[in-house]
């Protein structure tokens, strides 16, 4: 159980470049919508078609993606990334606190009790709910 903050800190050390990597393009494209919304609200009110307002505003889309130097995968790979790894460790972390597998090595028997002897002062058992709200702002 102690090793779980020791490695939330790790990953986080470990996906520092992915996050520096998509930062600049996350902003960009923050950039990019903000600059649209005038071509938008100028489109809106002309008598074109659905279809060629779409077109219209998909090349200007474009140009700007172009001038800024922007990819929209780039953009979310650190929230992909970062997704990934947290399904990863909450379900490792729920198998831990969940299962109960009695191991027999070498003739002793080894019973891991999960999560039902580990605490916080908060808390009597990690097995339980958290009555204060605390865990997740720790």
């Amino acid at each position: 159980l102690a090793l779980l903050p020791l490695c939330a800190i790790t990953t986080r050390v470990l996906l520092l470049p992915v996050l520096r990597f998509s930062s600049p393009h996350m902003s960009r494209l923050v950039f990019i919508a903000t600059r649209m919304q005038e071509p938008i609200e100028k489109i809106r009110n002309t008598s074109y078609s659905f279809k060629d307002k779409v077109v219209i505003l998909r090349q200007q889309y474009k140009e700007l993606k172009k001038q800024t130097g922007t990819s929209v995968v780039a953009a979310f790979t650190s929230m992909i990334t970062h997704f990934s790894v947290f399904l990863t460790t909450s379900i490792a972390v729920r198998r831990i606190a969940l299962e109960l597998p009695s191991n027999i090595e070498e003739g002793v028997e080894v019973v891991n009790n999960g999560f039902a002897d580990a605490s916080l002062p908060w808390v009597e058992s990690l097995c339980s709910a958290d009555p204060y709200y605390a865990l997740p702002a720790a």
